[in-house]
């Protein structure tokens, strides 16, 4: 490994451990302060302003993520089920008529 990428990573690992220490207010300015916001359409910043708003108020929806995860499978499975459903009927169908 070349001696940028050593000390990139040694960078990195520094800025990682400080920035973890900061107050929770002092994170969330860094962050803020490093986001690329150009690449952000005005109606997703609003989105995003409207989604923070909701959780600092407490009115948000907060959904666990393996709540999330499971909902999802579920879905997907139910497609799945639904698109093999389609096949063998096509299968069933196309037999019939050979």
């Amino acid at each position: 490994m070349n001696s940028n990428t050593d000390s990139s990573a040694v960078s990195y690992e520094k800025v990682k451990k400080d920035a973890l220490h900061l107050p929770n207010q002092d994170r969330s300015h860094l962050l803020e302060s490093l986001d690329d916001e150009d690449d952000i359409s005005p109606e997703w910043k609003d989105e995003i302003r409207r989604r923070v708003k909701e959780m600092k108020d407490g009115t948000a929806i907060m959904v666990p993520h393996d709540e999330v995860m499971a909902n999802v499978r579920a879905s997907l499975a139910k497609k799945r089920g639904e698109r093999n459903q389609r096949i063998m009927t096509l299968i069933w169908n196309q037999e019939a008529r050979d």
